[in-house]
């Protein structure tokens, strides 16, 4: 089993922590709501609402910031995003399309299906050549051509 380990761009950690600053506070003011004042029946179940909706944001968030993956093994490729994963099995992929230039590699499946993997921290051409070991019927191309922000 091959891991690559993937970082968010920066807008996205910003937004991660963000949320994650927007749980916390948001569990430290109903604390203090309950303890300053009196608690009615309404007031217990909205506490306790918003109390599971900020453990359940805070367990997700964590998780994807520490176990973020691309697991390769000898039948999956797994996307893991901390506690969620997605598996594609290696059998379906047709072909591989490494755009160096940009940082991204396309990933064909299903004959028509694709999906996208963008990322200056991961070593494309390991993940490739690790994706080819498993699956020999993966065709391969590449690509170095630099998009002007007109042709995007």
């Amino acid at each position: 089993m091959k891991r690559y380990k993937f970082s968010y761009s920066p807008p996205v950690l910003a937004l991660i922590i963000a949320g994650i600053v927007v749980a916390l506070s948001s569990a430290a003011l109903n604390v203090v709501k309950a303890i300053n004042s009196a608690v009615n029946s309404y007031d217990i179940v909205t506490l306790l609402s918003v109390f599971i909706v900020c453990a359940v944001y805070l367990v997700l968030a964590v998780s994807m910031l520490t176990s973020s993956y691309y697991i390769i093994d000898d039948k999956y490729f797994t996307l893991q995003w901390g506690l969620l994963k997605n598996q594609l099995e290696i059998s379906a992929i047709t072909s591989l399309k490494l755009d160096s230039a940009n940082k991204k590699l396309t990933v064909f499946y299903n004959e028509d299906n694709f999906f996208v993997i963008r990322s200056s921290s991961i070593p494309f051409a390991d993940l490739v050549q690790d994706l080819i070991k498993v699956n020999k019927n993966i065709s391969f191309d590449f690509t170095e051509e630099v998009k002007k922000d007109d042709d995007k």
